[in-house]
This record gives C-alpha cells, sequence and structure tokens, in this order.
C-alpha cells in the first residue's frame, strides 16, 4: 500500500463466491489492519505529571501517572474512508484510509471518559468511608438517657 502523510492505510482481499460478501471481507480485513497499526502506536502512550511547590525541603511535590493501551483497537474505526476496490482474478482488494487526527481526537476521548470513570468510582468509595464511619460512631454512642430509669 502507498503511505500518506498522516493517515493510517489498510489493504484487505477476499475471495468469495459473492462479490459483496467478498467486498465486505475485504474491507473488514483492512480495517482490523489500520486498527492493529492504531494499537501498536497507542500501545506505548504514557502521561508523566509532576508539579512541585514551594522552597528547599519544605517544598511539596504531586505527581501523577497515566497510561492508555489497547483501547482504540475495540473502537469502532469512524471516518475510516474506503478508497480504492479493485478486482483481480476475481479477488476483490480494498485500501482504507484512517486519519491520524481522528485516532488522536478517540485517544482523547476515550481517555478522558476513563478518567471520568475512575473519578466517579473514587467518589463513591469516599461516601461509602463517610458512610461507614458514621455508622460507626452511631454503633460506639453509648445508650444515656436523661429519663431515670425504672428500679
Amino acid at each position: 500500500p502507498p503511505k500518506y502523510e498522516g493517515l493510517f492505510v489498510g489493504v484487505g482481499d477476499a475471495l468469495r463466491p459473492q462479490f459483496s460478501l467478498s467486498k465486505k471481507v475485504a474491507q473488514a480485513r483492512a480495517r482490523t489492519e489500520i486498527a492493529n497499526a492504531v494499537e501498536s502506536k497507542v500501545k506505548s502512550v504514557l502521561k508523566d505529571y509532576l508539579q512541585a511547590s514551594g522552597v528547599g525541603t519544605d517544598a511539596s511535590a504531586l505527581e501523577f501517572t497515566e497510561s492508555v493501551s489497547k483501547t482504540l483497537s475495540n473502537e469502532v474505526l469512524r471516518g475510516s474512508v474506503v478508497e480504492k476496490t479493485e478486482i483481480k482474478n476475481e479477488r476483490v482488494f480494498v485500501m482504507v484510509t484512517y486519519d491520524i487526527n481522528e485516532v488522536r481526537t478517540q485517544a482523547k476521548e476515550t481517555a478522558r471518559n476513563a478518567a471520568k470513570k475512575q473519578e466517579a468510582l473514587y467518589n463513591e468509595f469516599k461516601a461509602r468511608q463517610g458512610f461507614d464511619a458514621l455508622d460507626k460512631e452511631f454503633d460506639d454512642m453509648e445508650s444515656a438517657t436523661s429519663v431515670a430509669s425504672p428500679e
């Protein structure tokens, strides 16, 4: 397949008894080839953030590391385009392209959604801890009353 700046290119082929089935299988194979290329590109994405504030030994630091991997291979390749379809000796060949900017957009969206989900889970965990602590306080309360107990 040709190399295009800013595009992933996938080529698939198929030889089936029906042309329409050959075309669908060839397109699926071409998109799978692109998905594998996208996955291997995204597999190595690592974001490392370090922030420090203050002076000397009184400084405090914040560190955040985020890793995104193997997510896009499970996504639909929105925006992929069938550029060319050819038939040679009854075999169907299909070339599909996929814009790298679309890959970036999907990766960002996936990372944001994962972060939101993690934040929601963390907030739920903290709320449960708060209610557990409140329940413990109620359980630990002494049974005191201002009313005299009958003797």
